[in-house]
């Protein structure tokens, strides 16, 4: 309902699947940058350069 379509399980499992292997890949090119740009893009806690959590980072869902 929230997509406007249903989904097809499989089809989802697959996009998953390509997304985890595509970070996969990068992480073992050594490009954690851009794992970690997209993480800090997308979450509402960001990440430093050593992979971990900033404290006391915790972005508000409507906007950062």
């Amino acid at each position: 309902e929230f997509c406007g379509r249903p989904l097809i399980a499989e089809d989802v499992l697959g996009d998953v699947l390509k997304s985890i292997g595509k970070y996969y890949e990068l992480w073992e090119q050594g490009d954690f940058e851009k794992i970690r740009g997209t993480w800090n893009t997308l979450s509402l806690q960001e990440i430093d350069e050593n992979g971990h959590l900033i404290e006391g980072d915790v972005r508000h869902a409507a906007g950062h």
